[in-house]
């Protein structure tokens, strides 16, 4: 009986030995602490991934210094741009002076035909009136048409110009610079000029104004009829006036080489 006791006094005190180490574990016994541990260690969640960005039918806007300028519509109103001359568009009859002299730009008819044009150039301007060739050929090349006589004379390239006109007595519809044509009484005639001297003197030749290389002279032709000359540094201008009526009759106009 007294080895019994002894044997359970030593398994009693056994176990109360073993108590405070168990104590220290948390109740786990040490060789089953890191058995214990590496089991029950959490296991780091799995970091989510970023959701993609959604793509939507709208578009960003950029940055305005990376943005392309839209092209504006220029407004119904706004003037259109002007269009480059054409050699072969009609030249428009001169503003002019009357107490100045004719100057050779003022050598241009109403129907936009101005001397030194091109052979092409007037016939766009006469439009598909006259019966002529579109290309001229030989040494001079002549069309007449609505009263008027237009002579071409080829220039150093070759180009066909408008050198010579004549106004023939049947040409009612056409003037001349400074609203002249057939039919105007000479009187009126000196209104649009600076006329010097307007007595008709029946003298060989009369200066109506001289202004150096624009002059006008009036000639008193075979004791029957008067003409006047009009000059510039270009183009020189023949008026010629009935004997009766004293008003224009044909017109002549000539370039000065």
């Amino acid at each position: 009986m007294r080895v019994d006791r002894w044997l359970l006094a030593l398994a009693l005190a056994a176990v109360l030995a073993a108590l405070p180490a168990c104590a220290q574990s948390g109740g786990v016994p040490p060789q089953r602490q890191g058995e214990t541990a590496a089991e029950t260690q959490e296991v780091p969640a799995e970091t989510p991934e970023e959701p993609a960005d959604e793509v939507t039918e709208e578009t960003s806007e950029l940055p305005e210094e990376l943005a392309e300028e839209t092209p504006q519509e220029a407004p119904e109103d706004a003037p259109a741009e002007p269009e480059a001359e054409s050699e072969t568009a009609p030249a428009e009859p001169a503003v002019y002076d009357p107490t100045a002299p004719v100057a050779s730009e003022e050598f241009v008819l109403s129907n936009g035909v101005a001397m030194d044009m091109t052979y092409a150039a007037v016939l766009v301007c006469l439009g598909d009136g006259p019966d002529a060739p579109e290309t001229p050929g030989g040494d001079t090349v002549t069309i007449q048409w609505d009263g008027i006589l237009y002579g071409f004379y080829p220039d150093e390239d070759g180009v066909y110009r408008l050198d010579y006109l004549n106004l023939s007595e049947d040409c009612r519809d056409v003037t001349i610079f400074r609203g002249i044509g057939v039919g105007m009484p000479i009187d009126e005639v000196f209104a649009k000029i600076p006329a010097w001297d307007t007595e008709l003197k029946q003298w060989a030749i009369q200066t109506i104004y001289d202004e150096g290389s624009c002059r006008s002279t009036l000639s008193y032709v075979a004791l029957s009829y008067y003409v006047l000359n009009v000059y510039t540094p270009d183009y020189h201008a023949a008026i010629t006036f009935s004997r009766a009526e004293t008003a224009v009759k044909w017109v002549e106009f000539y370039g000065i080489d």
